[in-house]
This record gives structure tokens, C-alpha cells and sequence, in this order.
């Protein structure tokens, strides 16, 4: 994190892929939705077939409700697969939340999230 550059922090396993204008699509969805702490987006995983199967709980992406919410707002999110590589995060937020102090180790507050 120390060696990037911009507003906000994607992350990738390493074998992981953006399809092609994801990253312009959630550059758009972070300025239509005002540039929340965190914005959840959908993924597909791709198998050695060729195979992609979306994410089985992209449903609570689409729920409908105010923007921006909090977490207690929108219970369903916390179905969703908690990791690191579906979401983009503000750099501020991040770094006011001490995320980078110890790897493996998170500190949250309420933020504004979006999907």
C-alpha cells in the first residue's frame, strides 16, 4: 500500500483478472455514488474450463435502499464473501482505520459504504 498511487485500493490474488473496462466501471460507480469509504462489487470465478460462475449472493448487490448507508442498513451484505478483493477502499479511510499497521489485522468504524 505504501508504493500506490491514487484515491482508492483494489487488491488481487494472484490469480486474479479485471475484465476488460471493469476498472473504468467502478471508477464510474465510485463518482455516481460520491466517492464512498467502500464500494462492494460483483465478481465471477473463472475455473480451468473456461467455466465463469457469478457470485451466488450478487442478489444483496442490487438491493434497494438510500446512498449512502450503513452496514446496520443493509444486513445482507454480511452474506456476502469477506474478502478483500471484491471491494475498492478509500486510501483515507484505510489509512485512518490503522489497516496497514499490522498485516492480518483490521480495525473498522462505520463508514459509508456502497454497492
Amino acid at each position: 500500500m505504501a508504493h500506490a498511487g491514487g484515491d482508492y485500493l483494489l487488491f488481487l490474488d494472484a490469480d486474479d483478472t479485471f475484465t476488460p473496462d471493469a476498472l473504468r466501471s467502478i471508477a464510474d460507480r465510485l463518482k455516481e455514488t460520491g466517492d464512498p469509504d467502500v464500494l462492494v462489487f460483483d465478481y465471477a470465478r473463472t475455473y480451468w474450463t473456461g467455466e465463469a460462475v457469478r457470485n451466488q449472493a450478487a442478489l444483496q448487490l442490487t438491493e434497494q435502499g438510500p446512498a449512502p448507508f450503513r452496514l446496520e442498513d443493509r444486513p445482507g451484505l454480511l452474506r456476502l464473501l469477506m474478502v478483500a478483493w471484491n471491494k475498492a477502499y478509500r486510501r483515507e479511510f484505510v489509512e485512518e482505520q490503522g489497516s496497514s499497521s499490522r498485516p492480518g489485522t483490521t480495525r473498522t468504524r462505520r463508514g459509508r459504504t456502497r454497492c
